[in-house]
């Protein structure tokens, strides 16, 4: 009896050191052939999407205090209130290697390939077969739509979220799998600091109550009470950070969504529509995708019919329900966790991006490798030739989509490759063309960002931006009349541009109009007070006109906020004498 218990623990003891042995090959393919896809972007530079001023430009990232850590977390500005711990991840970065890209686009690769390792145990944990783990943490890895997440620097905000979604839906199947305290505190930190990320990570409460329905628990009073936390966690976020947008945003949101209830509603089923066919196809990427893609008389076919087949495909995913739970579970997290992104698309004029599939299309992959598993353990006719051709099959799309992964983080080299790809593909993109001629001014080649300035508001005649940088390249080229134009369209635009009015009052005040030049340089500093330059040229107007008390002011200002400004050091010296 003794030899009989000592061979079965041999035999068990045999299995796990083979399965450890297993999962640990699976790993380490799906880490090698993800980095081999996606090392290109390790060359790329930053881009002028974003990156200026999440990043290169962001002077809060300057500073690893204990007061500047404060500030990140508790100052709300106009472009990083909502990503606090990806603002600090760059903190961190800039603290020990300064503005080194291939430092900043290496921690992006290295959270993506921690996300397909927590998608791996995902995968592992919801269906209980390795292979289907592998196939769809693979599929995750390599798909090209998420390229964009991980080349784009600024994105970082997506991964890290990620992380820490995919380690609270873990923690939560380990909660409900019988390791009750420890794993539900654990998924309840795990959803803040996801939302400390990214806003958009909202989705878990409902993500969670998906996963009890896959586990098959009853939805009693225990199993909604457990998820009030994460509900009045939610409730407070959207209290504070309105969620991620703020402003009146959510009030022109809620306009349109109550204004045009009928076009919103087929605007989400081609988008959805769209989404689908990228994730299948992954052709034709771009970095923004224009409205006339889902709108309009131009749309595809495929697109146009998209309402009927999308009730097709919801009619088969309800009937699956009779034989399993996992194409309602895989559709389901994919509409949930991307419905989010939906009333984002209300605010800017373009209609999709490729980030805004990269958690969603986790339903997506572990159904397409669910499929792939069972139809190749599935006895009868075609036997070994079926499971050969199978294999090809999988073979071949992964070559396609590491390939293709590769040339798309190529795409995101620089912004001038970013942006030439995407005017390549769709040539009515105002924004691609405005950020282009950014990096033609940049390089001076001043005539070309002219055109390209001059393509942008073509397109788009109420973009302020453009108007702006038209008038910074026409002032370069003596054009002064010009300039003022363009600058004064853009402040009739948006009259709180602060850059704007502080250009206006630079090409006042070198025409000797003082009094306007002063007026719009006091407006620049009411919109932005942390302007050097604006105080520094309201200084020297007060200075000339013998004000020199306010212009000791405005200098002092200008050197506390940039205090390596020697022209404002020697006015102030010179106002200073004059005092005396």
């Amino acid at each position: 009896m003794e030899c009989w218990s000592l061979g079965v623990m041999k035999k068990r003891n045999k299995h796990r050191d083979y399965q450890l042995k297993s999962r640990i090959i699976c790993l380490i393919l799906l880490l090698g052939v993800t980095a081999f896809a996606l090392a290109p972007s390790l060359q790329n530079n930053f881009t002028n999407w974003d990156d200026n001023t999440h990043l290169t430009g962001n002077m809060r990232i300057r500073e690893l205090s204990p007061a500047a850590i404060f500030r990140i977390f508790s100052t709300h500005n106009s472009f990083s209130y909502d990503q606090p711990l990806v603002e600090l991840s760059f903190a961190l970065e800039y603290h020990f290697f300064q503005l080194t890209p291939r430092i900043y686009h290496l921690n992006n690769l290295l959270i993506h390939l921690l996300n397909c390792i927590l998608v791996f145990y995902l995968f592992l944990s919801l269906s209980k077969q390795l292979p289907v783990a592998f196939i769809g943490a693979l599929l995750f890895g390599i798909h090209p739509l998420q390229v964009e997440s991980v080349a784009w620097i600024t994105e970082r905000k997506n991964l890290l979220s990620s992380v820490f979604f995919l380690a609270a839906i873990i923690s939560y199947l380990n909660y409900i799998g019988g390791n009750r305290k420890k794993a539900y505190c654990l998924t309840l930190f795990f959803f803040i600091i996801s939302v400390l990320a990214k806003p958009l990570a909202v989705t878990l409460p409902p993500v969670l109550f998906l996963i009890d329905y896959f586990r098959g628990r009853r939805f009693r009073f225990r199993v909604i009470v457990e998820k009030i936390p994460f509900f009045l966690i939610l409730a407070l976020i959207v209290l504070l950070f309105d969620p991620g947008f703020g402003g009146d945003t959510s009030g022109r949101m809620g306009k349109v969504l109550l204004g045009k209830p009928l076009a919103y509603s087929m605007d989400v089923t081609r988008q959805i529509a769209f989404h689908l066919t990228k994730i299948a196809f992954p052709l034709h990427l771009s970095a923004i995708y224009p409205q006339n893609i889902i709108r309009g008389a131009h749309i595809s076919p495929l697109i146009r019919s998209s309402p009927l087949w999308l009730i097709a495909l919801i009619a088969l995913i309800i009937y699956s329900k009779k034989y399993s739970r996992k194409i309602i579970f895989a559709a389901l997290f994919f509409l949930i966790t991307i419905m989010v992104t939906f009333p984002v698309t209300l605010l800017y004029p373009w209609i999709a991006a490729d980030r805004y599939t990269y958690l969603p299309a986790i339903g997506v992959y572990f159904l397409a490798a669910t499929a792939f598993w069972k139809f190749y353990r599935r006895e009868g006719s075609g036997g070994t030739a079926k499971k050969i051709l199978l294999c090809l099959s999988l073979l071949i799309i992964v070559i396609s989509f590491t390939t293709l992964s590769r040339e798309r983080a190529l795409v995101w080299k620089n912004s001038k490759t970013l942006w030439s790809d995407a005017i390549d593909k769709y040539p009515g993109i105002f924004l691609a063309h405005n950020n282009l001629g950014l990096i033609l001014f940049q390089q001076g080649k001043i005539e070309e960002a002219i055109s390209h300035y001059n393509r942008a508001l073509l397109i788009m005649p109420g973009f302020p931006t453009a108007h702006f940088n038209l008038g910074i390249a026409l002032a370069r080229s003596g054009d002064w009349q010009g300039a003022r134009d363009h600058y004064q369209q853009a402040i009739l635009l948006n009259p709180d541009f602060a850059g704007a009015r502080l250009n206006l009052g630079k090409i006042f005040s070198e025409r000797g109009n003082q009094e306007e030049a002063e007026f719009h340089y006091r407006e620049a500093i009411r919109i932005d007070p942390n302007l050097a330059l604006a105080h520094y040229n309201l200084a020297n107007i007060l200075h000339r006109q013998g004000d020199l008390r306010e212009a000791v002011f405005h200098y002092r200002r200008a050197l506390n906020l940039q205090p390596d400004y020697r022209e404002a050091r020697h006015n102030l010296e010179l106002a200073l004498e004059r005092m005396e």
